[in-house]
């Protein structure tokens, strides 16, 4: 009989592997297959694969790379008269190789290890996988997680300071938990400013999880904004950025000049690719992983005084990591995704009130 082994829970990212067995092995069977989207019925795809020796499989990932939160599926298969359905949770993002070998060799996978573990880090930052995640002051954005079967608690200097309770969801939600806003409301209550929060599971004295937000290693107003390994946004501050090289591209024609009775040379349209370089120091190992992930996004942007650019983010010369802790200094090219064919000065203000007083003169300020 056929049937459908899948896993409940899939990262879009790695491979969606789905193995179809149960079918005739002394020769070749056609097997249709469709796949929907549950929440609108949307039929995604349609093919054909064939079987041979009674089993084959699909690697379905292909279809799953622009998700950006959980989302259900179901896989309907049919052949040689028989079929069989299977439904599942795609989730943004994914795992290295290296981690995806290690979680196999021990039986595990990345939702019973993080993901959906309510007694471990299950945060989705990827500065640290382990219990302690340290965060500069100036890279502070809000910690994503999902929500199902999630029940804990925040505390700060022993203080409890909010609390989530998921456990009876029925729906795989993403929320986040933001300490800036947790920050601000204990400043507000009782005055202090806590660098520590720690996270404990609901009714237990075990923290899984202590986030440290540690002093800015130096003031830069200059950022980069990525979506992890896990499909959310971090930030990690970049140094000494400057204004560098613009390459030009000239698309030249010839053209007929009348008065000289030849062809010419003429201009059809022009542009400009700006390109800024900048560098970044990576002070331990864990914050160079945390650069190698922000480096093999797909999704970066500038951040310059508040304001964001698209951008593409890319080495300048091969990453070193000493074994002696010495920082290590990673040099970019950031490349604006915009080609420019006009210039503008930037300078412009949005301020539209250009005097101290209104229209009729009097002692009131606008």
């Amino acid at each position: 009989m056929l049937a459908i082994i899948g896993k409940e829970k899939y990262l879009a990212n790695n491979p969606v592997t789905i193995k179809i067995e149960g079918l005739i092995d002394t020769e070749i069977v056609a097997v249709s297959y469709s796949l929907t989207r549950t929440d609108d019925s949307k039929v995604v795809f349609q093919g054909t694969v064939y079987a041979l020796s009674g089993s084959t499989s699909l690697d379905l990932s292909d279809f799953f790379a622009c998700i950006s939160e959980p989302t259900a599926y179901s896989l309907t298969c049919t052949g040689a008269d028989e079929s069989d359905t299977h439904e599942f949770l795609v989730y943004p993002g994914g795992i290295n190789n290296l981690l995806r070998r290690i979680l196999h060799q021990a039986g595990k996978d990345i939702f019973e290890i993080k993901l959906a573990n309510n007694t471990a880090n299950f945060l989705l930052s990827t500065r640290s996988f382990s219990r302690y995640i340290y965060i500069p002051e100036d890279e502070l954005m809000p910690l994503y997680f999902y929500s199902k079967g999630k029940e804990f608690e925040v505390r700060a200097d022993g203080e409890l300071l909010s609390g989530f309770d998921y456990v009876d969801a029925t729906d795989e939600s993403l929320l986040s938990l933001d300490l800036d806003q947790l920050r601000q409301t204990l400043h507000t209550n009782t005055g202090a400013l806590s660098q520590v929060f720690d996270i404990f599971p609901a009714e237990s004295f075990t923290c899984i999880c202590t986030i440290v937000i540690t002093h800015a290693d130096a003031l830069s107003p200059y950022f980069i904004k990525f979506r992890n390994s896990f499909g959310v946004f971090e930030k990690i501050r970049i140094d000494n950025l400057i204004d560098a090289e613009s390459e030009f591209e000239y698309n030249n024609i010839t053209k007929y000049d009348s008065q000289l009775n030849k062809f010419t040379l003429s201009r059809l349209d022009a542009k400009m690719k700006p390109t800024l370089k900048a560098s970044l120091s990576a002070e331990n190992s864990q914050k160079l992983l945390f650069a190698l992930d922000m480096l093999l996004s797909c999704e970066q942007w500038l951040i310059i005084n508040g304001s964001e650019y698209r951008v593409l983010v890319n080495v300048e010369s091969p990453i070193v990591q000493t074994t002696s802790g010495t920082p290590t200094s990673i040099a970019l090219s950031i490349r604006l995704i915009d080609d420019e064919a006009v210039f503008s000065p930037n300078d412009l203000s949005l301020n539209t009130h250009f005097g101290i007083f209104t229209d009729e003169f009097n002692k009131v300020f606008n």
